[in-house]
């Protein structure tokens, strides 16, 4: 009997998270980052001849979320005709393209030793977008990579959201790197990190699950 199709991780209720996605990770973000933006309420300024944000003195207990951007980088570029689509949908089928999108994170990030929230916290630090900027160089060769993969149509929904969600780390990434050039977009971008680790953490669970049930036949 075919599995059904993955199911898509539910939106966030509105004042919180779910519990289970408050891992480190998650934490960090959403503290560390909304601290952040709510330090530097005008955007960044200028020391030393450089543009720069403030980063000291971050009290989780004086944190709040900040506004949700104007939808700057919620353009749903893709659609499921974008999508090469096979209508095999056995076991073998289905763990070679869970295999597939492994190896595709391996190939296109499985050099860099630290995530991506790590990565912007120390763009933020000290200034140099070196690291930041090899990391968001990644992004459209993995999207490229992404858009080539043949997707069993069970996973079709699931490939069509990853696909999009990573459209829109390239859009964010991208922003972030241009604080002297477009400090406002920049600005704008900081605020979607927190949203953009949520939602991979909700997909990357997703996959989890279905892989376990596939294993088990």
């Amino acid at each position: 009997t075919p599995l059904p199709p993955v199911p898509l991780p539910s939106a966030p209720t509105a004042g919180g998270q779910n519990q289970e996605t408050k891992n480190l990770t998650q934490e960090l973000a959403d503290l560390y980052l909304r601290g952040i933006v709510q330090q530097n309420p005008e955007g960044p300024t200028t020391k030393k001849g450089r543009k720069g944000l403030s980063v000291s003195r971050l009290s989780p207990e004086s944190l709040s979320f900040p506004p949700s951007p104007s939808g700057e980088f919620d353009v749903q570029r893709f659609e499921l005709r974008d999508l090469r689509i096979t209508a095999d949908n056995t076991t073998a089928r289905q763990l070679a393209y869970l295999d597939a999108l492994h190896r595709l994170n391996g190939k296109n990030f499985g050099t860099f030793t630290k995530n991506i929230v790590d990565v912007v916290g120390d763009w933020l630090v000290t200034q140099d977008p070196a690291m930041l900027r090899s990391y968001a160089a990644r992004v459209p060769t993995h999207l490229a990579d992404l858009l080539a993969l043949t997707v069993p149509s069970q996973w079709q929904e699931f490939h069509l959201e990853n696909v999009n969600l990573w459209h829109r780390k390239l859009l964010v990434y991208a922003a972030l790197v241009e604080l002297e050039r477009d400090p406002l977009k920049s600005i704008l971008a900081l605020r979607e990190v927190p949203r953009v680790i949520q939602e991979t953490l909700e997909l990357d669970r997703a996959l989890a699950k279905r892989f376990r049930e596939l294993r088990r036949g």
